[in-house]
């Protein structure tokens, strides 16, 4: 069995491989200058950066509190509530995107009054959170799955109280899993799509890497959304390779 696993796994990747080869090849050097000479290369890989970095930061602080009461049952009928908070996780990211929009243009509408995030750079930001946050809360909830909850017992049979305790045993011994759900969420953010184009619209103040790939895409402008395709695998792969760094880590540090 061994055997065909490891030829199983070579395949998957040589095809992964050949996937992304064919993608920079029909790029091209015009492709990029295209993308460059538009304006959208630049500004598409700033704005997708800057808006996932505040949208994975904001899963994360939402999603420790979250988690951590959903780890160690504080909340009445969590499986109940649990599924509740992952039901964005399922549904089409356009889907959610539409529901967001609904919600801030009726019943929320003093909201987007004072954040301005329908059809703006914000909405960005307001997308890719409703989307990560659900992941986030299920990573988060099994890093801290992970510490004992007796090591906090003890902490607190020692004088400790519960803040105490959570601040210097349960977070710190949960950071390698909360450092992976930011990572996650940041490279979630990165490929957003759906929900982003429904809430801050297709053009080009609010094109984030996916948005600008559709808008040259619908321009016809095929090389260059190859070029920008390709610059979005490049960072996908520079995560993915920090995640398994940290996993890597986590597991040398694991009793």
């Amino acid at each position: 069995m061994a055997r065909p696993a490891a030829v199983a796994a070579m395949l998957a990747a040589a095809a992964v491989a050949a996937l992304l080869a064919a993608l920079a090849a029909w790029a091209g050097s015009s492709g990029f200058a295209a993308a460059a000479g538009s304006g959208l290369l630049a500004y598409s890989m700033a704005l997708s950066v800057a808006t996932a970095t505040v949208s994975a930061t904001l899963a994360i602080v939402a999603a420790v509190p979250v988690g951590y009461a959903l780890s160690r049952r504080m909340v009445p009928a969590s499986s109940l509530v649990e599924a509740l908070l992952l039901t964005p996780f399922a549904m089409p990211p356009v889907a959610m995107g539409v529901a967001l929009l609904v919600l801030l243009v009726g019943p929320a509408s003093w909201l987007n009054r004072v954040l301005d995030l329908v059809f703006t750079p914000r909405g960005l930001v307001a997308a890719q959170l409703a989307v990560t946050f659900p992941m986030a809360i299920r990573v988060v909830r099994g890093a801290f799955d992970a510490v004992p909850p007796k090591l906090e017992a003890v902490a607190r049979s020692l004088g400790c109280s519960w803040w105490c305790s959570f601040t210097r045993v349960a977070l710190p011994l949960a950071a390698r899993g909360l450092s992976a759900a930011w990572l996650l969420s940041f490279l979630r953010s990165l490929g957003e799509f759906g929900a982003s184009a429904v809430l801050a619209g297709v053009k080009r103040d609010t094109a984030t890497l996916p948005i600008a790939i559709y808008l040259e895409l619908s321009g016809g402008e095929s090389h260059a959304a190859a070029a920008l395709a390709t610059l979005s695998a490049l960072v996908a792969a520079v995560g993915a390779a920090g995640l398994l760094m940290l996993e890597k880590r986590s597991g040398e540090t694991t009793p």
